[in-house]
Protein backbone atom coordinates (compact mmCIF):
# COMPACT_ATOMS: atom_id res chain seq x y z
CA UNK A 1 0.00 0.00 0.00
CA UNK A 2 2.94 2.29 1.09
CA UNK A 3 4.44 1.58 -2.45
CA UNK A 4 1.18 2.56 -4.61
CA UNK A 5 1.34 5.93 -2.27
CA UNK A 6 4.93 6.59 -3.56
CA UNK A 7 4.49 5.50 -6.96
CA UNK A 8 1.62 7.48 -7.46
CA UNK A 9 2.49 10.64 -5.75
CA UNK A 10 6.70 10.18 -7.76
CA UNK A 11 3.83 10.29 -10.87
CA UNK A 12 2.38 13.41 -10.04
CA UNK A 13 5.27 14.99 -9.30
CA UNK A 14 7.19 14.14 -12.52
CA UNK A 15 3.85 15.46 -14.10
CA UNK A 16 4.29 18.25 -12.45
CA UNK A 17 7.89 19.01 -13.28
CA UNK A 18 6.75 18.30 -17.13
CA UNK A 19 4.26 20.26 -17.36
CA UNK A 20 5.98 23.46 -15.81
CA UNK A 21 8.50 22.63 -18.53
CA UNK A 22 5.88 23.07 -21.29
CA UNK A 23 6.18 26.52 -23.28
CA UNK A 24 3.83 29.13 -22.71
CA UNK A 25 1.37 29.96 -25.44
CA UNK A 26 2.56 33.96 -26.69
CA UNK A 27 0.34 36.48 -25.45
CA UNK A 28 -1.45 38.65 -28.36
CA UNK A 29 0.27 41.62 -28.59
CA UNK A 30 -1.81 45.05 -27.87
CA UNK A 31 -2.23 47.02 -30.68
CA UNK A 32 0.19 50.32 -30.12
CA UNK A 33 -1.69 53.64 -30.51
CA UNK A 34 0.35 56.62 -32.14
CA UNK A 35 1.18 58.59 -29.69
CA UNK A 36 -0.22 62.36 -29.61
CA UNK A 37 2.03 65.10 -30.82
CA UNK A 38 3.99 66.84 -28.20
CA UNK A 39 2.26 69.81 -27.15
CA UNK A 40 4.54 72.89 -25.88
CA UNK A 41 4.58 73.21 -22.29
CA UNK A 42 6.32 76.14 -20.57
CA UNK A 43 7.48 75.30 -17.00
CA UNK A 44 8.82 77.91 -14.63
CA UNK A 45 12.18 77.14 -12.74
CA UNK A 46 12.08 78.82 -9.47
CA UNK A 47 16.34 79.87 -7.73
CA UNK A 48 17.40 81.70 -4.95
CA UNK A 49 20.49 82.51 -6.80
CA UNK A 50 19.47 86.29 -8.10
CA UNK A 51 22.92 88.05 -9.06
CA UNK A 52 25.15 85.51 -8.58
CA UNK A 53 26.58 85.13 -12.01
CA UNK A 54 28.66 81.71 -12.08
CA UNK A 55 25.37 79.98 -10.11
CA UNK A 56 23.06 81.52 -12.86
CA UNK A 57 25.52 80.78 -16.07
CA UNK A 58 25.22 76.89 -14.70
CA UNK A 59 21.29 76.94 -14.48
CA UNK A 60 21.37 78.40 -17.80
CA UNK A 61 23.68 75.45 -19.18
CA UNK A 62 21.61 73.30 -17.80
CA UNK A 63 18.41 75.19 -18.81
CA UNK A 64 19.60 75.07 -22.44
CA UNK A 65 20.49 71.59 -22.24
CA UNK A 66 17.41 69.72 -21.16
CA UNK A 67 15.74 71.68 -23.65
CA UNK A 68 17.52 70.75 -26.49
CA UNK A 69 16.45 66.69 -25.32
CA UNK A 70 12.97 68.22 -24.92
CA UNK A 71 12.09 70.30 -27.44
CA UNK A 72 8.44 70.46 -26.85
CA UNK A 73 9.35 71.70 -23.34
CA UNK A 74 10.30 75.41 -22.02
CA UNK A 75 12.00 76.32 -19.02
CA UNK A 76 11.94 80.04 -18.05
CA UNK A 77 14.41 80.78 -14.83
CA UNK A 78 13.12 83.19 -12.23
CA UNK A 79 15.23 84.72 -9.87
CA UNK A 80 14.07 85.14 -6.44
CA UNK A 81 15.06 86.46 -3.07
CA UNK A 82 14.72 84.04 0.02
CA UNK A 83 11.83 85.34 0.93
CA UNK A 84 9.60 85.15 -1.72
CA UNK A 85 11.10 81.69 -2.53
CA UNK A 86 9.79 80.34 0.93
CA UNK A 87 6.25 81.71 0.20
CA UNK A 88 5.80 80.80 -3.17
Amino acid sequence: MKKNIVVVLLMILGAMLIWGCVPQAPLPEAEEAAPPPPEKVELEWWTVQAGEQPAIAHWDYIIEEFEKKYPNVEVKRVDMIDEDFKTG
